[in-house]
């Protein structure tokens, strides 16, 4: 945290917590505190090569005047970490991790936060996960997601996903989810797939799943 005339008032190391770094976003939060993404190592076994050093996204809550963490979960609580979909294995992580691992997989690849008008959910977007869901702000529970189920992953069979229009677009390595002010899900998709950036915007009702 800085002021204006460019005078250091206060610093935060991401090690300083239980989180590796922070990443992508910074949030302002309406009580005062601000979120970001940071990430997180855990060694998984169940892949077809055996073990490997896994990195997920944590959503962390700070308090805006001295940095203190008031709050943390990750998507190992509530996603299935052998569901690899895309950008497994690329090298985004290397560098950060190079002293504990020499190959970091990339699981979800957080890019985005955003917190509900109601306060008590964040939705993310998790790239190498082709979604967006919403995890619930205090637990990290899951809410609901904007994807497809894999047939890599069993446990992904029950998620709460959302229902779409029959040959509308999914998520696709994409960025920058957030809620509109009439209550639609606006996102930028990378379109990776068809090699065309776009932005997507959905009429969603997350009671329903539809």
């Amino acid at each position: 945290k800085w002021n204006l005339d460019g005078s250091l008032v206060v610093q935060l190391e991401a090690l300083e917590t239980e989180s590796d770094s922070f990443h992508h976003e910074i949030l302002p939060l309406p009580d005062g505190r601000i979120a970001t993404l940071g990430s997180v190592l855990e060694t998984i076994n169940g892949y077809p090569e055996g073990e490997l050093d896994v990195i997920g996204d944590s959503v962390l809550e700070l308090d805006f005047n001295d940095l203190s963490l008031t709050s943390l979960w990750d998507t190992f609580s509530s996603l299935d970490p052998l569901r690899v979909i895309i950008g497994f294995s690329s090298s985004f992580w290397k560098s950060h991790y190079a002293l504990v691992t020499d190959d970091p997989k990339d699981w979800t690849h957080g890019n985005s936060i955003f917190l509900t008008n109601n306060e008590e959910s964040y939705i993310l977007s998790l790239r190498n996960q082709n979604m967006v869901a919403q995890f619930s702000r205090a637990t990290g529970a899951l809410e609901w997601a904007l994807g497809t189920p894999s047939d890599i992953s069993d446990d992904d069979d029950t998620w709460p996903w959302l229902t779409i229009d029959e040959g509308a677009r999914l998520p696709n390595q994409q960025h920058a989810a957030t809620i509109t002010p009439t209550g639609t899900l606006m996102v930028y998709d990378n379109g990776n797939d068809v090699n065309v950036s776009y932005v997507t915007e959905y009429a969603f009702d997350p009671v329903n799943l539809s």
